[in-house]
């Protein structure tokens, strides 16, 4: 049976699979637990609506059997609501170009604009002549987003002493994808303006990171709007920063971010 296709929104899942020859009902299970029968549905049926769940606080698992008078001839394959390419299924792009975005700070105890982060010309061209080298034909957004934050991980290099004035009078565009240097601001300032090129609200967060405000450090990253909420979105270095990264994913999954003072969850 095909792989059970997720979005998820802050309120509701909606799930998708394709018909499987001979069945005459689907069986959809899921929940926290993954293991819950939700529903029952006729052969007829190939997506199903999932309402009153809080999936901003929540993780939940679905799957889907298939049957045949009342045996199971199929099923599908897991789908979790913390998987960053099911969330970013409910994110709205704009069909036109954007040539800035928003730089916020949190670190006092209310979320204000820092500053207007303009995308020039210049960047256009160096985000353009990257898609034309590193994207396949047929992508998707997603898809597009997926590599270039995979991509920045791994081929940018933490800039430190001299290395950062070689940057100093860059964008985060030109520094990150032409330079391939930079620091936090930088690699999640890229990204963020990379997700603004793609059509995504997107925007920069001056912040800390830590465990309280005893315990803390200077920390930029990057927000992607989705469903009216305003999700995780973390790039760095593979050498300093080793795995940590994070794809549209809540705070709840990611632990460690000081947002109004206090740790995000």
């Amino acid at each position: 049976m095909p792989d059970l296709t997720l979005t998820t929104k802050t309120n509701s899942e909606v799930i998708k699979w394709k018909k499987v020859s001979g069945a005459d009902s689907y069986v959809i299970y899921g929940g926290a637990s993954g293991s819950k029968k939700i529903a029952t549905v006729s052969s007829s049926k190939t997506s199903y609506t999932i309402e009153n769940v809080n999936n901003y606080k929540k993780d939940y698992t679905y799957y889907v059997v298939a049957k045949k008078n009342g045996e199971i001839i199929s099923s599908t394959n897991y789908a979790s609501s913390s998987d960053g390419e099911a969330r970013m299924r409910a994110a709205k792009r704009s069909s036109t170009k954007k040539t800035s975005l928003k730089m916020v700070n949190v670190r006092t105890s209310k979320t204000t604009t820092l500053r207007t982060v303009t995308i020039s010309s210049s960047d256009c061209k160096i985000l353009d002549d990257f898609a034309k080298k590193h994207f396949k034909k047929g992508w998707t957004a997603i898809q597009k987003a997926e590599y270039t934050l995979e991509w920045i991980h791994s081929n940018v290099t933490y800039a430190t002493g001299s290395n950062f004035s070689k940057i100093s009078s860059c964008s985060y565009v030109e520094a990150i994808f032409k330079k391939k240097l930079g620091q936090c601001a930088q690699y999640n300032g890229a990204y963020a303006m990379f997700l603004t090129y793609l059509g995504y609200e997107a925007r920069i967060v001056q912040g800390w990171r830590g465990t309280s405000m005893s315990n803390k450090w200077s920390h930029y990253w990057c927000e992607i709007k989705v469903d009216g909420q305003w999700y995780l979105m973390e790039t760095g270095n593979e050498g300093k920063s080793g795995s940590w990264q994070y794809f549209c994913q809540p705070y709840r999954n990611a632990g460690g971010c000081l947002i109004n003072k206090r740790v995000a969850k």
